[in-house]
Parts: C-alpha cells; structure tokens; sequence
C-alpha cells in the first residue's frame, strides 16, 4: 500500500486534462477553419468559442484568487505551516479592480463591439459562394453569441475550480498538526518496523504535515506486533478535522485498519459491528472521492494476498458494491 507524496497533482490533474483536451479541440477546429462551407464555420464558431473561453478563465482566476487570513489557531486545531504571501492576491485586486473599472465605463460600447465583431465576420469569413460574391452564412449571427456564450463558461469553470480545488490544494499544502494530534503522530512514526527515517524526516522538518500523518498511517499498518491499526485510527481521528478528509487514501488507510481491528476481534459480534460500519463508511468515503480505490479495497479482500486487511469482510452485502 504505497502513500503518495502531497503536491498540487491531485487538485491540478481535471484542469490539466480539460486543458488537454480544450488544445487538442482547438488543433482540430483550427484545421477545420482553413476549409470552407460548414466544416470551415463550424472550426471558427470552435476557435471563437475556445478563444473567448480562455479570456473569461483569466478573469474567473483572478476573481477567485483566496485572501490569505493571519488568525492564530488553537490548540490542537491545524495551523499554516507556510508564511503568507500576499503578492499574488494584491495583483488579483488590482486586476479585477482596473477591470471592473474599464468594464463600467465601456458598458455602452459593448454593443458596438459586437456588431462591429459580427461585420468583421462577414467581411472576411468566406466560407460560401464565389471569390466575386462571397459568403459567411450564419456566421455572422452566431459569432457574437458564441463570443458571450465562452467568456461565460471560461469565467465560471475556472472560479468554481480555483475556488474548489486550488485553494484545497493550497491548503492541503501548508497545514500542520499542533498538540495533541501532532504527539500521535510523532509517537507513532517512531515505533514499529520502518520508524527510523520517517521519524527523521519528521523531526528534522520540526512539524508535523497532513502528508507526514498519512505516511505514518500507512507505515502503522503493517506493525501487526503492536496492534498498529490503533495508531492509525488515533492519527485518523487526529486528523478529521483537517484536510485529510478530502483526501482518498487518508479514507483507505483508516478501512484498511478498521478491517485489522475487525479481525482482532473475532468471536465478539457485538464489539465487531461498530467496527464494521467504520470500516464500510471509510471505504465509501475513498471510493467516493477516487473510484480507482475501488479496485485497491477490492484487493484487500483477498485472504490468500500479503495485504487482507478486509479479508474478514469479504462477503459483506454492502463492501461489495462499494469495491464492485
């Protein structure tokens, strides 16, 4: 069970992949407009679009961009691990500031600029007729409205994005265990097989990551000579109201030692079902969040594999659909 090391992948990998796909589509449209008749219109109605998109996603970055807060935390709550660098959102402000500005006072050229975009189309967009009488059929009409149509879209994808995503990222990124939380893990990572350098590594940085917990709840489990999985639990428990939770492995971690506890105690039902809600509630939360975990719980069922921390809830109604 490999833990993953904390960057902006996780967070940056839709809009890595939106943007691929976005280019390859503007690729395609662009050869498409080089011909004429309604292959030619509808590779500039793409350009347009895409275009226009890109615009709007500017300013929907720049709208979104967090203000970075100085609060204290309290004991035992999560704190910055990372001085606050405001650059980023001082340039944000000024930017939507200077555009909000210019939008107002150009409020009523914005028409203009639409019919004057629309006679551009249909003066040089010569996708019908003859060389003497040329034509740009609907192109014109469509033009401005796809113009509008992408700003839109381009604005609110990348706002709700840089919102949703980046600003967990960022977050995820920066903030440590204090307290009590912080001594768990601290405890945990140098007991056990595998605690030397991971206990290193966590001194010698002097505070206690969201990363460095999950490493260690994944290096616990496999300390069956301890009943490790109640290190995982407790770091688990330590670190529920942190961003872990968003995390998919931080949930599989906690199922794969919920299921060792579930073993642990065989021949007891009543002290197993609590167990097994906590087991089946973390492996949803993990496959809600990356399907492809579903395949992993699923072999953690194996009995006859290295790794069978569910083993003992391997015919379980409802584990099943969670890993089918």
């Amino acid at each position: 069970m490999a833990t993953k090391a904390i960057d902006l992948q996780r967070h940056l990998r839709p809009l890595m992949r939106n943007l691929a796909i976005a280019t390859g589509v503007a690729l395609l449209a662009a050869m498409l407009a080089l011909g004429r008749g309604g292959a030619g219109g509808l590779g500039i109605g793409v350009l347009i679009f895409l275009s226009s998109a890109l615009c709007g996603a500017v300013v929907g970055f720049l709208f979104a961009v967090p203000r970075l807060l100085d609060a204290e935390p309290t004991e035992g709550s999560p704190k910055r691990l990372l001085g606050g660098n405001d650059n980023v959102s001082r340039v944000s402000d000024w930017l939507t500031t200077m555009l909000i500005g210019i939008g107002l006072t150009q409020l009523g050229n914005i028409n203009d600029g639409l019919i004057g975009f629309r006679d551009f189309l249909e003066t040089h967009a010569h996708l019908y007729g003859s060389a003497a009488n040329p034509s740009a059929g609907s192109l014109p009409v469509m033009g401005p409205l796809l113009l509008i149509l992408g700003a839109v879209v381009g604005f609110l994808y990348l706002y709700l994005h840089t919102r949703i995503e980046l600003v967990a990222g960022f977050r995820e990124a920066e903030e440590v265990l204090t307290g009590p939380g912080a001594n768990v893990v601290k405890a945990a990572a140098a007991s056990g097989p595998h605690s030397g350098v991971l206990a290193t590594q966590i001194a010698d940085k002097g505070a206690v990551t969201i990363p460095d917990a999950i490493a260690v709840m994944q290096k616990s489990l496999f300390d069956t000579a301890n009943a490790g999985f109640e290190q995982t639990i407790a770091i688990g428990r330590a670190l529920a109201t942190t961003s872990a939770t968003e995390r998919a492995d931080y949930w599989f971690y906690l199922a794969a030692a919920y299921g060792q506890m579930h073993a642990e105690l065989a021949g007891d039902a009543a002290a197993q079902g609590p167990v097994e809600g906590e087991a089946l509630y973390a492996a949803e939360r993990a496959v809600a969040i990356d399907p492809g975990y579903a395949k992993r719980l699923a072999e953690l069922t194996d009995a006859t594999g290295y790794n069978n921390d569910l083993a003992t809830l391997a015919d379980n109604p409802r584990l099943k659909a969670i890993i089918s």
